[in-house]
């Protein structure tokens, strides 16, 4: 059964088939008679096809008998895809030319496609004859996911509640900061156990745990799995430690990057499911890592105990199968949770009966339960309970039983979905949004009964999927929608165990070794040799992802162009981050093509042929410095989405009538342009969603033209991004012109992202004016750049949804507050309108009756770059209204002038000051909420306010303060004994400083750290010092390295030191 391979999505194929044999292509290509057999056919087939694919698993001939009817079904799908791109490119050559086109095909070239379908026809009768002689039994159960009523009741669960491991993760923690381990560089704690035992969990636990984060300087993640490649290791530790892409390729040159990010830190890495190592790449690796401070730690996963054995300095921990307690605990949570099966006795029996076959193995717990949360039926309960899959050993670990039993009760559409994705790396994070759009492309979702939008059925598809725990870890965007996700190994190996013969990831050494299959992902040096030789025998692939196995390589324009002219069977084609230079015009032969992903190139133009590929529905050209887009973007009439950046005065201009892609869903990107074809008005009858940023608004010439960009019909945006160019003219009819523009660019109440940058007008529009947040509602995100202009605030007060507010250079700005909280009748620096004025008032009014708090949602608010801003409004206490009740973040940069802002602030936690005025900071004296203060550049700052150092500060950073002479204001009495004595919170975990501190006060000075855990280097070299008397110092450790002398704070909790200096005789 380990060797079993499925052949998955026939029926999907012949349902996409029969849709595309259409009476208009039978009447243009003198088929019709053909086309009519043909569907007569398939629709007999698939009406065996059911019980044809679960018979397959025990006989070979029936397995066999499916790849041919999948290969013949690809071939049918091929043809009809053909006279479809036909078909489409008369239409867009116009009626006149289309006409004259339909005449001039030959007869010859007609018969030969008509001859295609017949010979397609003959082969489709011989498979139903076999069919018919194997007695499949014939279905009519609907096999769609939109079918089944569970679909649309299941909801995700959240994975992070997590049972039987609490002791697990303690021992572990203590074991990493404990004291004993401290004088040791480096030091290697495995953990060991079974495949979806749940060792990545529990290191997860553990790398995320409060103490460990606050013991160690830095943490990395990487997953190493079956490859141990020192390089890739290093690589990803340095791009988990700086969250950005490594472009280094030379050993050296990474090892010195790592020195840099490292030294003197005490970091902890995580490498996860390591799998085979020898002594030597282990050596070297450790060589290379033992560069940080001491009591730097390393966790490894492991299946391996002799893996353990060897590279483990510390005693491995074994992870131990759950008790059946704890495992039912993670199954009746999945099963019966909120929208999951009725928690009924004889379901709960039923439930702890399975539970026992999960061996108190965690994955099997996890993913039964979801399958059992959406098979809420008692027969089908017993069903999973007596299946023989129980009987089956898929691996010496016992999982995969509980994995295959999901996976058989898929959905059939489904599973060649879950299937394709044993495609992408292992361990590595799948992107949502660019999995559902290969779905697409390939043609495996079926459209809805009631025409559900594609992406919406993606998306059905992985709720399904991550609700029976099949992808996992999940991670969010600033308005809750999951982003990406993972697989667990042993799903992830499931998956390519099941798919390995039409589903290859390889690099391209391994490729000679291959058979021919349809969806391939290959990583290669650019060999054009190799191309030529390796891929000619995959000449029917569907989908290729193609990826360079060194940084800085790249792949030719011959390459591609061997590419393109042999494999024009590819739907899907990523080629991003592959150093291309120059697209060859012969993309064009890629008729089928649905998915083009060409992001992170350093490509300036596309070739013109591109506007030929009738059929291309996404074109991902992000981060590509395009001077231009084809003039004829306009051809590419099924294009759904269409990403661009505009980078460094890169994409001047847009192509013409960008308005007639009418299936255009996403357009990243519109430069405004002078003339008619190129103007906003383009937009108008887009149906827009996910984001759009508009450039060059300074071109909109009038409000009726802003108008007719129609942004406040267009539901489905989520994000907007307005700006405009340099303004060269200054006078009043210029202010009033971009005053009109943005009122014209009103936003649908849907929006939960706009960015305004550049704005050259007085006033806010009244759609951002007006109270009760009726115009944007549902608002999250707002950003408001170089507006250099308006003087006032816009009224936000009233937004519910409002979460982070940004302020940047608004270079007039004086006063932040009043108009923020209450529309007073002014339009940003202006008078409205008498009328306007009145109902804004009676907006005003009416909102205070109903609403109680100002900010409700508010969570972060920046001020920066604003020269002329003095104050901050307090709301007014009269209007007994709460105000910023989930404010925690407060960054105030580049304010010299601001010396007023509000006190009042419950969840404060976070306060940073940056080259502003340091009176700021009285103003949070009686904020207990307050967790972190960092000071900078702040060169009026003596003292910290008496009280500001409460006993929740947790960090304190002061950096470049030249004045600053003590944490508190001295008293008179303190000046006249000339000793100060401050106690630092017992809270405070990390100080920070640099510049002159307490070493140069003009007095004694006297401070007790109490549960001080880590201090940064500029703290350590202040305990150093001479003039430090280090009484009770035995928890410190004393170390000379080749920079000097330091002090480190080696305990994770230091209780009553005392540290003394004296004024300078």
């Amino acid at each position: 059964m380990a060797e079993l391979v499925i052949v998955h999505g026939v029926g999907v194929i012949l349902m996409k088939v029969i849709s595309m044999a259409t009476p208009d292509i039978g009447f243009l290509w003198n088929v019709k008679d053909e086309l009519k057999k043909l569907v007569h056919t398939l629709t007999a087939i698939q009406a065996l096809l059911q019980d044809a694919e679960k018979q397959q698993e025990e006989n070979m001939i029936v397995r066999h008998f499916l790849e041919r009817l999948r290969d013949v079904a690809y071939a049918t799908e091929d043809i009809l895809d053909e006279y479809g791109y036909q078909t489409t490119r008369l239409n867009v050559m116009g009626n006149k030319v289309s006409k004259l086109f339909l005449h001039s095909i030959s007869p010859a070239f007609k018969l030969k496609k008509a001859l295609k379908i017949k010979n397609i026809n003959s082969e489709l009768d011989e498979i139903k004859r076999n069919m018919d002689a194997l007695n499949f039994v014939r279905t009519s159960i609907p096999t769609t996911l939109q079918n089944r009523k569970t679909i649309e009741t299941f909801s995700f669960v959240d994975e992070s509640e997590i049972s039987g491991r609490d002791e697990d993760k303690s021992k572990i923690v203590s074991r990493l900061i404990e004291s004993e381990n401290q004088d040791i560089l480096l030091s290697v704690l495995p953990i060991v156990g079974m495949g979806g035992i749940g060792k990545t969990t529990l290191a997860k636990l553990v790398h995320h745990d409060e103490y460990v984060t606050k013991y160690f300087d830095e943490r990395a993640w990487v997953h190493v799995s079956r490859d141990f490649d020192i390089k890739k290791v290093l690589t990803d530790i340095i791009e988990s430690l700086t969250k950005r892409t490594c472009q280094l390729s030379s050993t050296d040159a990474i090892q010195k990057m790592l020195r840099d990010e490292l030294k003197e830190k005490r970091f902890l890495i995580v490498l996860d499911d390591i799998w085979n190592v020898n002594i030597e790449q282990w050596d070297t690796l450790m060589t290379s890592l033992k560069i940080g401070a001491r009591g730097s730690k390393i966790i490894a996963t492991t299946r391996s105990s002799e893996v353990a054995s060897m590279i483990g300095t510390l005693d491995m921990h074994l992870l131990e199968r759950l008790s059946e307690e704890e495992s039912w605990s993670i199954l009746k949570k999945k099963a019966f949770g909120n929208g999951g099966a009725e928690e009924t006795p004889s379901m709960v029996a039923i439930g702890k009966e399975i539970v026992k076959k999960c061996a108190g193995v965690p994955l099997a717990a996890k993913t039964l339960g979801g399958l059992m949360r959406i098979k809420k039926d008692q027969q089908e309960w017993l069903s999973i309970k007596d299946s023989e899959i129980w009987d089956l050993r898929m691996d010496e670990d016992g999982i995969l039983p509980a994995l295959k039993l999901s996976y058989d009760h898929m959905p059939s559409p489904l599973k060649q979905c879950f299937l394709y994705c044993s495609i992408f790396s292992k361990g590595g994070y799948i992107l949502k949004s660019d999995l559902i759009q290969q779905w697409i492309a390939l043609g495996f979702l079926e459209p809805s009964v009631g025409d559900k939008p594609l992406e919406d059925v993606g998306n059905d598809h992985c709720n399904y999927l991550l609700c029976n725990s099949l992808f996992q870890e999940p991670e969010k965007d600033d308005f809750g929608g999951i982003i990406k996700f993972k697989m667990h190994d042993l799903v992830f190996d499931m998956a390519h165990s099941l798919s390995r013969i039409a589903n290859i990831n390889v690099e391209y050494q391994e490729l000679k070794n291959k058979s021919n299959g349809f969806y391939l992902i290959i990583y290669t040096d650019g060999d054009i040799k190799w191309f030529q030789e390796c891929l000619f025998k995959f000449r029917k692939l569907r989908s290729l992802h193609l990826g360079c196995t060194k940084i800085g390589n790249s792949i030719c324009s011959n390459v591609l162009d061997f590419l393109f002219k042999k494999l024009k069977h590819l739907r899907v084609l990523d080629l991003s981050h592959c150093g291309i230079k120059e697209l060859p015009s012969s993309i064009k032969k890629l008729k089928h093509l649905r998915y083009l992903d060409l992001r992170e190139n350093p490509i300036e133009e596309l070739p013109a042929s591109i506007t030929s590929l009738y059929n291309l529905q996404i074109l991902n050209l992000l981060g590509c410095p395009l001077k231009e887009l084809p003039q004829d973007m306009r051809a590419l009439v099924n294009l759904r989405q269409l990403i661009v950046s505009r980078q460094d005065g890169c994409l001047s201009k847009m192509p013409i009538e960008m308005g007639r892609l009418i299936h255009l869903e996403y357009l990243s990107t519109f430069v405004v342009g002078d003339k008619s074809r190129r103007s906003i008005k383009e937009l108008q009858c887009l149906e827009l969603g996910r984001t759009i940023n508009i450039f060059n608004l300074e071109k909109v010439r009038s409000k009726e033209e802003a108008n007719e960009a129609n942004l406040k019909g267009k539901g489905k945006l989520s994000m907007l991004h307005l700006s405009w160019g340099s303004h060269v003219s200054s006078d009043d009819t210029s202010y009033m012109l971009e005053d009109d523009v943005l009122e014209g660019l009103q936003p649908h109440p849907n929006l939960k992202q706009l960015r305004i940058n550049n704005f050259g007008g007085k006033n806010f529009p009244r759609w951002m004016m007006s109270g009760c947040g009726s115009n944007l509602p549902n608002l999250v995100n707002l950003y408001l750049h170089n507006c250099k202009i308006l003087e006032g605030a816009p009224l936000l007060g009233q937004l519910p949804s409002l979460k982070i507010f940004h302020l940047t250079e608004m270079k007039r700005m004086k006063s932040f507050g009043s108009r923020l909280y209450y529309n007073d009748g002014n339009h940003g620096s202006i008078q409205y309108d008498q009328q306007v004025a009145a109902n804004a008032i009676t907006t005003t009014s009416s909102c205070s009756s109903s609403l109680t708090t100002l900010f409700p949602s508010l969570e972060e608010l920046s001020l920066g770059q604003m020269p002329s801003l003095e104050e901050w409004v307090e709301p007014q206490p009269q209007d007994s209204c709460p105000s910023f009740p989930r404010l925690e973040k407060i960054l105030v940069k580049d304010c010299p002038k601001l010396m007023i802002i509000p006190s009042q602030f419950p969840s404060l936690k976070h306060l940073h000051i940056e080259r502003s005025n340091g009176t700021l900071l009285r103003f949070v004296v009686e904020v207990p909420s307050l967790t972190k203060l960092h000071i900078n550049e702040v060169p009026d700052l003596q003292f910290l306010p008496e009280g500001l150092l409460h006993n929740n500060i947790t960090h304190l950073v002061i950096k470049k303060i030249p004045n600053f002479e003590a944490i508190i204001t001295p008293t008179e009495e303190d000046v006249e004994v000339q000793v100060q004595v401050q106690v630092l919170p017992l809270s405070l975990e990390t100080l920070e400083k640099s510049g002159k501190m307490l070493e140069d006060v003009g007095f004694g000075f006297r401070i007790l750290f109490v549960d001080l855990v880590s201090l940064t280097q500029a703290g350590v070299d202040f305990l150093a010092g001479d003039r430090i008397n280090k009484s009770n110092c035995e928890d410190l450790h004393h170390k000379t390295e080749e920079n000097g002398q330091y002090w480190e704070a080696a305990a994770a909790c230091l209780l009553a030191l005392f540290f003394f200096f004296f004024k300078a005789c």
